[in-house]
């Protein structure tokens, strides 16, 4: 692979992003220390380990994605991103067989969350348990049962993921995009859009609906898989990273991968806005749930940019200013190079 450079310039990604306005929910600061109270009662991870947790702001970006959300859609909101996080810290450790044990342990819990869990378990199990619940108080049956399904592909991939860390695979595009699709977890978040909507199947599951939520997935994933890219390399785990697929199998330079993903993600955005003239009519009130649902999609790729840059997740305390830059420099790699998780702290 071609050697990266010391410093390079981030794309600069959403320029075209009709949703521009940075919006924030009004319950923020209340709400945050509620939701972290309640995670924290779980004692998910060391002390310290914790307070870097909560420096990557799940809240943060639950307020910025949902800024009109209700006082208790948005604590859901911010609960479940706290879930999500920290599935992500605890499966990026795990080998094929105990990312499959947890999956099973989320998912039984999601599935019956009036039913007690056992002793011993993993805090897995207790922590998307009360999540369910609360969920359920926000839901109709059938938004419960889509985001039931899109959680549990997500908890699938992640063991997918574990065993690619496992054989050292290397996954060409096409694969690879398939495969992040579902261990981004951005169906699952979208899936909360439908708090207090009540969307038939049959519109639902149309091709243009179902399109639109699939450029959202993408949007993200490229801007994702470009703002962590450096964080990941100096751990040594940018395999599972677009710019290193796209880098071996295009036979890229950095500069020229980068280049492709600014033309990838424009071109996006443009079929994006293109399936957004193509949504069928099903008459005013539900025609207005579907705006709401596209709404959301533009809403969340825009702050998932503001939440990239403030928090310290990839950029440590340098966010700010490097959204202004757009100037990275490069980290030197790690010694012992591999996956570092929170839950090893």
């Amino acid at each position: 692979m071609a050697p990266i450079p010391s410093q390079f310039r981030l794309p600069n990604f959403m320029t075209t992003w009709p949703w521009q306005e940075k919006r924030m929910n009004p319950y923020y600061e209340e709400v945050k220390a509620e939701s972290e109270a309640w995670f924290s009662s779980f004692e998910p991870f060391s002390p310290k380990a914790l307070k870097a947790f909560f420096g990557t702001g799940p809240c943060l970006l639950s307020a910025y994605c949902y800024p009109d959300f209700t006082r208790d859609q948005f604590r859901a909101a911010c609960d479940f991103m706290s879930v999500l996080f920290m599935l992500d810290e605890y499966t990026d450790i795990e080998d094929e067989a105990g990312a499959i044990k947890l999956h099973n342990i989320a998912m039984a819990a999601v599935r019956n969350p009036h039913q007690s869990r056992p002793a011993g378990e993993s805090i897995v199990g207790e922590v998307c348990r009360q999540y369910a619940l609360r969920a359920l108080e926000l839901n109709t049956p059938v938004t419960h049962r889509r985001f039931i399904q899109v959680f549990d592909e997500y908890t699938h991939a992640v063991a997918i993921e574990a065993r690619d860390r496992q054989t050292d695979e290397r996954r060409a595009l096409e694969n690879y995009m398939d495969l992040r699709r579902r261990t981004s977890a951005l169906r699952t978040v979208y899936a909360l859009i439908q708090y207090g909507l009540d969307i038939p199947d049959h519109v639902y599951n149309h091709g243009t609906v179902q399109r639109l939520q699939d450029g959202a997935v993408d949007m993200v994933i490229i801007c994702n898989d470009v703002w962590s890219y450096n964080v990941e390399q100096h751990h040594g785990n940018a395999g599972h990273n677009l710019i290193t697929v796209i880098m071996d199998e295009l036979n890229l330079s950095f500069e020229e991968t980068l280049a492709w993903l600014e033309e990838y993600e424009q071109e996006t955005a443009a079929q994006f806005a293109r399936n957004i003239n193509n949504v069928p009519s099903w008459g005013p009130e539900i025609d207005a749930q579907v705006a709401e649902l596209i709404h959301g999609l533009g809403t969340w790729v825009r702050a998932n940019e503001y939440w990239s840059f403030q928090c310290t997740r990839y950029f440590g305390s340098e966010g700010p200013e490097i959204f202004d830059s757009r100037i990275v420099t490069l980290l030197p790699k790690r010694e012992e190079a591999g996956v570092v998780s929170l839950a090893h702290t």
